[in-house]
């Protein structure tokens, strides 16, 4: 597991297409776990995707069809992503293409990782998805492998098929879902989620192939990836918060002091991430709520301790206020999914 991984606002708006297009209540699943609708409309937004976990495990079960995922292939909108998208449409080939992906995946957020290998008998992508507390649900990878196949075909405008796909899941009781979108073999009880394509596609032109917009499109990427690698101060807040919670609940004080930073000058960094303490506080401590509940030694009072709550009834309101149960209904039903 990793530490504050993140997903962009553009996978956001694809999932919350999703959901609308599949007649769920997108803006009440949002809402339940925590992700902000309304920051959808923010470019520089990324949320959290432990709360996307919980999101895709949500939305299965209410449709009650274990491939819901898959579903991302059935033409999303494909420029959810702005500047990567369209660096990525402008390149020549279906390998430059790939390469690009590759090289500015930062972009997408710190949780997902692509890597490639291309071998006598394909080119393969492989994904990998890190959670915090938990690990990202397998519904989050059918959509990522369906979504990456839709581009190229979309991109290419012809009906790419890939060699096979893998899946680390174990092979399911209805594979139509699997045909339909794929069209290839499948490898299900596998050690890692990938893609392969047939080398001979590689060379394929895109349809909206322009060098001058490539490039275009790629002095504003590397400039988004330069302020993306600069450690931002809520992480740095979040990880003090942490550490503290223990010990009760630190103040916004506390923080500044040992950041050797004021208060107001605290609180004015954060707003310039569109955050607040309070809001980063609140989450933290739902973040290691989930963690401690699920965790069966520890009882429940452990927990509101280890939260930095001296109230255990202070717990209980506050975590039916960020799930919407109680702990111990929160542990059971953890316990049967």
């Amino acid at each position: 597991m990793g530490q504050n991984q993140q997903l962009p606002v553009g996978w956001g708006k694809l999932v919350f297409e999703l959901l609308k297009r599949e007649g769920l209540d997108a803006s009440a699943l949002f809402q339940k776990f925590d992700l902000d609708e309304e920051q959808l409309d923010n470019p520089n937004t990324y949320f959290k995707q432990d709360s996307f976990t919980l999101l895709w495990q949500e939305a299965s079960r209410l449709t009650g069809n274990p491939a819901f995922g898959l579903h991302m292939g059935d033409n999303p909108t494909i420029c959810a992503f702005d500047a990567y998208i369209y660096s990525i449409m402008s390149s020549a080939t279906l390998h430059e293409c790939f390469a690009r992906l590759v090289r500015y995946q930062r972009i997408i957020g710190s949780s997902p990782k692509l890597t490639t290998d291309q071998t006598d008998h394909g080119y393969v992508i492989t994904l990998n998805i890190e959670g915090d507390e938990l690990p990202a649900a397998y519904q989050a990878f059918d959509a990522s492998l369906a979504f990456l196949l839709f581009s190229t075909r979309f991109f290419t405008n012809k009906n790419i098929t890939p060699i096979y796909v893998e899946f680390k899941y174990s092979e399911p009781k209805d594979i139509q879902p699997y045909q339909d979108l794929f069209q290839c073999d499948f490898r299900f009880s596998a050690d890692r989620y990938c893609i392969c394509f047939n080398n001979d596609d590689l060379d394929k032109r895109l349809i909206s192939a322009n060098e001058n917009m490539a490039i275009h499109h790629e002095e504003i990427l590397e400039k988004i990836i330069q302020v993306l690698n600069t450690t931002k101060l809520s992480e740095t807040v979040r990880e003090i918060i942490a550490n503290k919670l223990p010990y009760g609940e630190p103040k916004i004080s506390t923080i500044s002091k040992q950041l050797n930073i004021t208060s107001r000058t605290l609180q004015r960094r954060l707003k310039e991430e569109n955050l607040s303490y309070l809001s980063i506080l609140s989450n933290t401590r739902k973040g290691l709520a989930h963690n401690y509940i699920t965790e069966k030694s520890l009882s429940v009072h452990d927990s509101a301790f280890l939260l930095g709550f001296t109230d255990v009834s202070n717990f209980y309101r506050a975590f039916k206020r960020w799930f919407g149960c109680t702990p111990g209904e929160y542990r059971d039903r953890y316990t049967e999914i």
